[in-house]
């Protein structure tokens, strides 16, 4: 977390881990209060700041935007405690704005830099939406802070809620649910009719001994073509 309460700070500062360390430390002095090694865990770094006169934000609809320090700043590099870091964040360049070797003028391998580049991308972008935890961080309310409900961008950022009047008339609920119910009883009387239908066919209509024969020769020669109806594949749409 940023320790910066100005109007227009950031809430985080971001570093690249460059080191990991776990080493046992004996302190000596007044101030001491054992004689014996005590472990020590601790995180070498290179620091990122935001970008000067750029703003990001929800409102703007902009992404944060950082960079590394130059290697003229003292607080360029730096060793942190592992428990001040909040999460392992996403970042993407910003290859608009290239690379660059002014932030550390060497082209000679480094810790500083990934195997194999003699230079650096001059800006990043922070990916707040990597994740639900991360993107809440941002909007306020994050996972895990339920008590937390301020957003962590400043005020000028934040969206702004408008509101709206709820309709209180329930008229269109009545019409849909006339009209639902009005299509559910002629659905069920056409079901009913052609049910209807379908046993009076089968009563005056069935066949005799005597047209077995031409029903089967009719069936032979029709080739399965369907003379009144088509086949409805699934998925298709009908009118009701």
């Amino acid at each position: 977390m940023s320790p910066e309460t100005g109007p227009n700070a950031h809430p985080f500062w971001y570093v690249r881990v460059l080191g990991v360390f776990h080493t046992n430390v004996l302190h000596k002095g007044q101030y001491a209060r054992t004689n014996g090694a005590q472990p020590m865990e601790f995180l070498w770094v290179r620091w990122l700041g935001v970008e000067p006169n750029y703003r990001s934000g929800f409102k703007v609809a902009r992404l944060p935007k950082v960079g590394f320090v130059p290697e003229e700043d003292s607080n360029a590099f730096g060793f942190l405690d592992p428990a001040l870091v909040v999460r392992g964040c996403h970042m993407v360049p910003a290859f608009a704005a290239g690379r660059t070797s002014e932030l550390l003028k060497t082209v000679a391998p480094t810790a500083a830099r990934s195997k194999g580049e003699v230079d650096d991308w001059a800006n990043f972008y922070v990916t707040i939406w990597v994740d639900r935890d991360m993107f809440m961080r941002y909007l306020g309310g994050g996972v895990g802070h339920i008590a937390h409900c301020e957003s962590a961008l400043p005020a000028e950022d934040r969206d702004i809620d408008v509101g709206v009047e709820p309709e209180t008339s329930s008229e269109p609920c009545q019409e849909t649910t006339t009209r639902a119910s009005n299509v559910n009883s002629g659905e069920e009387d056409n079901d009913l009719k052609a049910e209807d239908d379908e046993d009076s066919d089968s009563d005056s209509n069935i066949p005799s001994d005597s047209d077995d024969d031409d029903s089967s020769a009719e069936g032979e020669g029709s080739d399965g073509a369907y003379d009144d109806e088509d086949e409805v594949d699934d998925g298709d749409f009908a009118d009701v």
